[in-house]
């Protein structure tokens, strides 16, 4: 079939042959179009370049249809966009396009445009030609095929931000807004995702965000009689604009009506549903106004469907929007009945840094519920904390210690914490960790000396006394605190004594008595393991050389 070419090339570029017979030759190259090896052949043979000069000089629809549907086979093939970016192609294509009295021709220019429009290269040289004027022109044309062709290619074009802002003055949106409105199955899907692509750009949520636009798409979401790929653009348009706290409302009044259909897209087997699914529960999560509905049993259920996916950026959003709704112990004891298990499964099931944080800062935050606490059995789940504290990442660290310190004062924890490294994971944080990493270690080592006799023993192996005793003279007064209160509790066991040689609480007293500084919970805090390290008989010496000092300084205590 090579062969053939030149001669067809020759008819066509012969100004003395007559017009039905270059139709003729012209439709015999379109058919060639169909393989790639003869598009190469009809480029190297200048058969482009005759069509080009072919629209110029004739106005036989017939001939311009043969010529349109010509070069828009060439198009598909990404080698020959070169040629067709030339100045004299695209405006020719140009001229094919605004012939609104052919509908057939506009037809193979709108695919000609969206083919060229899916090489980002092409872009500057479709805008430069006025192709965004042109396609928004095409997307309103009532033959539904040209409207086709044209919003695939002005979704095609918005892929680039910096002809974002051309499009949406160009009036693109108008063209989302009409497809939306009349369910336009021709320009519907690649309406959806032209809206799905602009809307990630924050700074054009002010015009999109608007009741025509979200509407519409939060009724696509919950219509049962759409596939799959239309509800998952239309969902991640959705999920965008739910960046933006003023769109809440009006998505909200659509999918409150068809909740159930709503949280069905929980199960649903695309997995792209899912995540945007995912992404949009945990955008709608920020408004406050909003967690009542949020927060219901149907909701924290379809949440815990999504868990169940294999999609490691499904289940951060997942868990994004759980950590956002737990703000009370109510909506913590709610969560936890029904996905707590479901969070401990899954907990390592991938190794990134960002997703573990997700999942241990749920951890850390449902335990700090009463009821969520005792409900449980977390005792079980103290090898999850201990490969928490074992990361690199100093956020895991912290919300692991967090999640320790919420179980650390039950007794089964005590007892089965012994013999693992919790206890030196966590006096390693409060010597070399940051500071928030010290206050919840020191706080746990507070609460664990009022443990059980197995952990107190465990501490004392520990010289938990060397570990606290350094902080009653920290300048802040939490530490001081914690200190005071964990070598009170330490103290108060016949078996574990607090010897005045290795911590001066003395000093402490009187320094507390002599300054204005220290609240009267901390000068109780103070007078706590004064009164219990007097029961030792280490301390009896060291005390009553103290004692005229301590009876004289009481009155500021009272």
């Amino acid at each position: 079939l090579k062969v053939i070419i030149g001669p067809l090339v020759n008819m066509i570029a012969n100004p003395l042959m007559d017009v039905e017979s270059i139709t003729h030759a012209v439709s015999a190259l379109r058919g060639l179009t169909s393989d790639d090896n003869l598009k190469l052949e009809l480029l190297r043979l200048n058969a482009l370049k005759e069509l080009v000069n072919l629209v110029d000089t004739i106005d036989k629809n017939e001939l311009l249809i043969e010529i349109a549907a010509t070069i828009a086979g060439l198009a598909n093939l990404i080698e020959a966009h070169v040629e067709l970016l030339q100045p004299s192609a695209i405006n020719a294509i140009m001229v094919l396009a605004l012939m609104d009295l052919n509908p057939q021709v506009q037809v193979h220019a709108a695919n000609t445009l969206a083919s060229l429009a899916s090489n980002p290269d092409s872009h500057p040289n479709i805008v430069y030609a006025n192709g965004i004027d042109n396609l928004v022109h095409l997307a309103m044309s009532r033959d539904a095929n040209v409207r086709q062709g044209a919003t695939r290619a002005l979704a095609n074009l918005s892929s680039n931000r910096a002809y974002q802002g051309d499009l949406i003055h160009a009036g693109c949106l108008d063209v989302i807004t009409a497809a939306l409105k009349d369910n336009d199955e021709a320009s519907l899907f690649f309406s959806c995702i032209m809206c799905a692509i602009i809307s990630e750009n924050n700074d054009y949520h002010k015009f999109i965000c608007v009741k025509a636009i979200l509407q519409p798409l939060s009724l696509l979401v919950t219509s049962l009689e759409q596939d799959n790929e239309l509800t998952r653009y239309a969902l991640l348009s959705l999920s965008n604009l739910a960046a933006n706290i003023n769109s809440h409302g009006l998505i909200m009044d659509e999918l409150q009506m068809q909740l159930t259909v709503f949280f069905e897209l929980a199960s649903s087997k695309d997995s792209e549903v899912q995540r945007y699914f995912a992404m949009l529960l945990s955008n709608l999560a920020t408004n406050e106004t909003l967690h009542e509905f949020l927060s219901s049993r149907a909701c924290f259920q379809a949440v815990e469907n999504i868990l169940n996916t294999d999609s490691m950026s499904t289940a951060k959003s997942a868990l994004s929007f759980i950590v956002t709704m737990l703000r009370d112990n109510a909506t913590r004891q709610c969560f936890a009945g029904v996905s707590v298990k479901r969070i401990l499964d899954i907990a390592q099931k991938w190794s990134d840094q960002p997703y573990q944080l997700s999942v241990i800062e749920v951890l850390s935050n449902i335990t700090k519920a009463p009821k969520v606490r005792t409900a449980h059995k977390w005792y079980r789940n103290l090898g999850l904390i201990e490969h928490f504290l074992g990361q690199e990442s100093i956020d895991v660290q912290q919300e692991a210690l967090r999640f320790f310190l919420n179980i650390c004062d039950m007794e089964e924890v005590q007892r089965t914490m012994i013999g693992m490294k919790l206890l030196e994971y966590t006096t390693k944080a409060v010597r070399k960790g940051t500071m928030a990493q010290q206050s919840l270690g020191i706080h746990i080592l507070c609460r664990l000396c009022a443990g059980i006799p197995e952990i107190l023993e465990e501490l004392k192996r520990n010289r938990i006394i060397q570990v606290i005793a350094p902080f009653v003279r920290s300048p802040h007064t939490a530490f001081r605190k914690y200190a005071f209160n964990g070598l009170g509790s330490f103290a108060s066991h016949e078996h574990t004594p607090v010897d005045l040689m290795d911590v001066n609480v003395v000093k402490s007293f009187l320094s507390l008595c002599e300054s204005s500084q220290g609240d009267i919970e901390e000068r109780r805090c103070c007078m706590y393991v004064l009164a219990n390290i007097s029961f030792h008989l280490i301390n009896q010496e060291h005390l009553s050389d103290a004692g005229p000092f301590i009876f004289r300084s009481l009155p500021a205590f009272v």
